[in-house]
């Protein structure tokens, strides 16, 4: 990974690459999400945008069934925002 992360979450996408997302509790956002394709080991990880909110231990990332990634849970125990990320982003 590009990036050093501590409680990562991954989902893996319906087209077989992993979405990597949280784990950076790095202020002031949560870091990028990285995309990795084990059917193209030679691009490794790729970078994607940042996220909004930090995501950490007691997070969750799920794959909707539209394609897209919803993440949540709060590292501080507080009301951070649910994110969703749309597929647009993803693919």
């Amino acid at each position: 990974m590009n990036v050093a992360r501590r409680h990562v979450n991954s989902v893996l996408l319906p087209d077989g690459r992993v979405v990597i997302l949280g784990g950076v509790e790095l202020p002031p956002d949560g870091g990028p999400i990285e995309i990795f394709d084990p059917e193209d080991l030679t691009s490794g990880f790729q970078l994607g945008p940042n996220m909004k909110y930090g995501r950490g231990y007691h997070s969750a990332a799920l794959l909707l069934p539209d394609g897209s990634v919803i993440m949540g849970g709060d590292p501080n125990g507080g009301t951070t925002p649910k994110r969703a990320l749309s597929p647009v982003v993803l693919f």
